[in-house]
């Protein structure tokens, strides 16, 4: 049986209609704590680390 592959066109684009780079880095737009930067922080590099892990098991 043959495989079949469907092209797909299209672009992803944010909600907002802004990227996530564009708007870190307009002064003023943050206003998250320390505090909630580092928990973000965190999170981030825990995610980063389970997939790791997950790329390594398989």
């Amino acid at each position: 049986m043959p495989i079949v592959f469907e092209e797909v066109d299209a672009t992803v684009q944010p909600a907002n209609g802004g990227t996530p780079q564009a708007q870190a880095a307009q002064p003023g737009a943050g206003t998250d704590t320390p505090e909630e930067r580092a928990d973000a922080l965190r999170h981030a590099l825990a995610l980063m680390a389970e997939r790791a892990l997950r790329l390594k098991a398989d």
